[in-house]
């Protein structure tokens, strides 16, 4: 009975999440997927300075921000948080700029980044609201570097692109969300530390010298190279994932050191 009661309330949560996506989100995916944030998240810690690191203790006590990551994805079927669906992705179209496009009104992934560091910096804030504004943070700098959740309208940055992936059906959002990373049967702590141990310090000065519409930019630019989905076979998901996921590992490592570096500002001042 218990294991069936368990199986019940899952159940429920999934058909909630996907209500609330159908209703209130047309980008409704789940960022890099929690492997993905996790990694993002891990890698961060990795460049924090000593400051940052203890700030970020204050606020988290013994969880770390590999833990927290996906807590954003995991609040989407508490109605407390229905508002807050666009806050992971921005509808750029081709030939648009961040300022040129049409916003939500409802608040997308850049102003919410701006807001969250904005209240993380208030020193009059409290602390319950500043931990919830890290866990923000933390996530949505991972979806912004995700580029189909810098996506086209038309296509609901590619939610609405079905492909085969292995043979499963799926979408082409899908598969830049978590296919790709699955597909890698790595933990997130193994991913992290191999990413990790191929960055260089340029790569840090180079990336971390960026602005929030920077990210947003990189991945209008990426997200061609995410359109071109892969065909129906088997070895069409094979090669379309080793031509891709050097570039999935480039935005996890870049996600992470930036985010590293807007805690250390932040929690320098």
């Amino acid at each position: 009975m218990l294991g069936t009661s368990i199986i019940s309330l899952r159940n429920s949560a999934v058909v909630i999440v996907a209500v609330l996506c159908l209703e209130a989100s047309r980008h409704c995916a789940f960022g890099f997927g929690h492997t993905g944030h996790r990694v993002v998240g891990r890698i961060a810690e990795l460049h924090l300075s000593r400051t940052a690191r203890e700030g970020v203790k204050k606020l988290l006590g013994a969880e770390s921000l590999a833990e927290v990551s996906a807590w954003a994805d995991d609040i989407r079927s508490d109605p407390k948080w229905r508002h807050s669906q666009t806050w992971h992705y921005v509808t750029i179209d081709d030939g648009q700029t961040y300022q040129t496009s049409k916003k939500n009104p409802h608040g997308d992934v850049i102003e919410a980044i701006a807001r969250f560091a904005k209240l993380l910096k208030d020193a009059q804030a409290p602390r319950e609201d500043k931990a919830i504004a890290l866990k923000w943070l933390v996530h949505l700098v991972a979806d912004i570097h995700q580029p189909l959740h810098v996506g086209r309208r038309a296509d609901r940055g590619g939610n609405t692109i079905r492909v085969k992936w292995f043979g499963k059906n799926t979408n082409v959002h899908a598969v830049w969300d978590s296919k790709m990373i699955e597909s890698t049967k790595l933990s997130f702590s193994e991913m992290a530390i191999f990413i990790n141990n191929k960055i260089t310090a340029n790569q840090v000065r180079k990336w971390q010298h960026t602005t929030v519409e920077d990210w947003a930019r990189e991945s209008m630019v990426y997200r061609a190279k995410a359109y071109m989905r892969p065909g129906p076979e088997a070895s069409d998901s094979f090669k379309y994932s080793y031509e891709n996921l050097p570039l999935v590992r480039q935005r996890l490592a870049q996600a992470g050191i930036r985010l590293a570096g807007m805690l250390d500002q932040i929690f320098s001042q």
